[in-house]
């Protein structure tokens, strides 16, 4: 499990979700765990997390990347886990 408590310091001291989650880009997190700051340290969810990526500047190319080589691969894995049992 990822340590948020530097995110959830900065929600603390009264910064938004989208300060935050440049936070993390800043600390060159995966973009992965940038979203999954954002859930956890603001109860959001991945839409509301999208939302706040695009409010900064981010690119619906790095979201599609994201999703084809790092979302459907991993539930491709685990389908084929589950066919296999």
């Amino acid at each position: 499990m990822q340590d948020f408590s530097k995110y959830e310091a900065m929600r603390d001291g009264g910064a938004s979700a989208a300060a935050v989650f440049l936070a993390t880009q800043a600390d060159k997190l995966d973009l992965p765990i940038c979203f999954a700051a954002l859930r956890s340290v603001f109860g959001l969810s991945m839409v509301e997390a999208k939302g706040i990526y695009f409010e900064v500047g981010g690119s619906v190319n790095e979201l599609e990347a994201l999703h084809q080589n790092v979302i459907m691969p991993t539930i491709q894995q685990y389908i084929d886990e589950e066919d296999d049992e």
